[in-house]
């Protein structure tokens, strides 16, 4: 009872089978992935809302990291030169540190982080009317082909395609 009571996700009790233990210890697993991939979806979709869920101390920890890691981009990731190096000397962390921070907050690399913000402020240019042709430019891409690439991984069609939706 008291397990439960301090919060533990499972409990066993003894002797109890080794079968059971590795697929609990799975599933508690599979859970925390789904967790960190809709946290990483709503991170890009609900940009400053908050929801009455993310009371937990080290959900609000995770989201002035994330928060902060966003102003430091904010204000260079139209630098096509960014490195992930660069990025987490401007947040005082080492490159290893920001990697696993990330990966556990958000279950991507910071390339990826970056090349996700990239995109959105992409979408966003495209939104407002800007050619695909100025937009990759404009948020951080050298090249255009890469960036087309890019962002149909990530919206599901080109940016060509995304704007004549929109008009």
């Amino acid at each position: 009872m008291k397990g439960w009571q301090e919060n533990a996700d499972e409990y066993l009790t003894k002797p109890f089978d080794v079968e059971e233990l590795h697929i609990r210890v799975k599933n508690l697993l599979d859970i925390r992935s789904i967790l960190k991939k809709r946290f990483a979806e709503n991170l890009f979709q609900a940009k400053g809302t908050k929801t009455a869920s993310k009371t937990v101390r080290s959900q609000e920890l995770s989201d002035k990291f994330i928060q902060k890691l966003d102003e430091i981009l904010e204000k260079h990731y139209t630098d096509c030169q960014l490195k992930v190096g660069d990025m987490a000397a401007k947040i005082a962390m080492s490159e290893r540190q920001l990697f696993r921070k990330l990966k556990s907050v958000v279950d991507l690399s910071p390339t990826e982080y970056i090349r996700r913000f990239r995109l959105e402020k992409a979408k966003l240019l495209l939104e407002q009317g800007k050619p695909a042709s100025f937009a990759y430019l404009e948020v951080g891409f050298s090249s255009q082909s890469y960036f087309s690439k890019c962002f149909k991984a990530q919206f599901g069609c080109l940016p060509s395609e995304y704007k004549a939706g929109i008009d």
